[in-house]
């Protein structure tokens, strides 16, 4: 062992245990771990009576936290911290000076808000809140963001970039409140169902205007944010907006006309999921798995799978998951008998015809 600031404490552990390999991702970026144990060399300045376990860190955007292992004596395991703990040592080049305001403090707006403050993408002391309740300010207090006296007038005059996070029947009153203050040097984005760009843009002519479709796992960063862009935007408001909202998972834009079949996909989407995965759990504990065992397998398998299609062989287009699924269905085995069963009751066609329904309300709420 050589010594190196990459050395994470000495460890005892079992000698069977002499090469681990682990790989890991997560919204601010893939990284890899290497966890290689073995004998400490004398005169290496390690005690020979220990081992020492090396890590070695690749992002692609951003440095790295230390990442701390713990040796379990009881499970005989190396423990890995969880990949959500890691977060930014600073905020990345392209946000670090962006000042962003929020007119509304809802939960849609603290997801957000705990992205940025959790993966350092934009400094906590460049971020403004402002919601009318007074327990929901504190909410942002204790995040340590800024929660102006002023309300969204302070945000209007101090901010780069406003995002409206009101509820539908509210946003012409918080438009009304930025009248004047909407130029050409701000970006005025919306997460308000309905709102189109053509509305906020005949409000603010001036103003960059996007508009924002967020779900709801952006609240753990594993989230997608579709955005489309109005007429008068630059290419670096699309270069900004992707960098802020990939802290909560993914970014990516689409034509204003395709919001409402990413509405079906990706807004409504995780009540699909939550859906296969109770029946998953349920027939889990009809077969005889304890329910809370029987939910956490689920749970795990539903994630793995997501993975498998994000991260196989790093490709691009995506593999389709029909060849993933192919890979798990042996001849006559138990898969594919399960597979039959769920084409027997239009497991397919029943989510497509659902995905297409939230599609479908989504253009009528937007028409009204």
């Amino acid at each position: 062992c050589e010594p190196s600031s990459t050395f994470s404490r000495a460890h005892t552990q079992d000698d069977r245990l002499s090469n681990m390999h682990v790989k890991a991702s997560s919204s601010i970026g893939r990284f890899e771990m290497r966890a290689c144990i073995g004998k400490a060399m004398p005169g290496s300045g390690c005690a020979t009576s220990k081992r020492m376990v090396r890590v070695e860190r690749r992002n692609r955007c951003a440095k790295l936290k230390p990442v701390p292992l713990t040796w379990n004596q009881s499970r005989k395991k190396i423990e890995f911290p969880r990949v959500q703990s890691l977060a930014r040592e600073e905020p990345l080049e392209a946000t670090k000076n962006v000042k962003i305001g929020f007119i509304g403090g809802g939960q849609m707006t603290e997801a957000i808000v705990r992205a940025f403050v959790v993966t350092m993408c934009i400094p906590p002391e460049n971020v403004w809140v402002h919601d009318r309740n007074e327990n929901r300010r504190e909410v942002f207090r204790k995040l340590g963001v800024n929660v102006p006296q002023g309300g969204s007038v302070e945000i209007g005059k101090t901010c780069d970039a406003i995002v409206l996070s009101v509820k539908p029947q509210k946003v012409m009153v918080a438009m009304k409140e930025l009248a004047g203050l909407m130029d050409e040097t701000k970006i005025l984005y919306s997460v308000v169902a309905g709102l189109s760009i053509e509305k906020m843009q005949a409000q603010f002519p001036d103003a960059r205007v996007i508009r924002l479709m967020p779900n709801t796992p952006v609240s753990v960063r594993c989230g997608v944010v579709g955005y489309s862009v109005g007429s008068s935007t630059k290419e670096g408001d699309l270069l900004l907006t992707d960098a802020l909202f990939s802290a909560a998972g993914m970014a990516v834009q689409v034509q204003e006309y395709q919001l409402d079949a990413l509405t079906g996909v990706s807004g409504s989407g995780p009540a699909y999921m939550f859906l296969a995965l109770e029946a998953m759990a349920d027939g889990g504990v009809a077969a005889g798995l304890p329910r809370a065992l029987s939910l956490r397998i689920a749970a795990q398998t539903m994630k793995g799978a997501a993975e498998m299609v994000l991260q196989e062989n790093g490709a691009e287009p995506l593999t389709h998951p029909a060849i993933l699924k192919d890979k798990v269905a042996s001849p006559a085995g138990t898969t594919i008998e399960g597979v039959t069963t769920l084409e027997k009751h239009g497991f397919r066609s029943s989510l497509i015809e659902a995905v297409k329904a939230a599609a479908a309300r989504s253009y009528a709420l937007g028409g009204d």
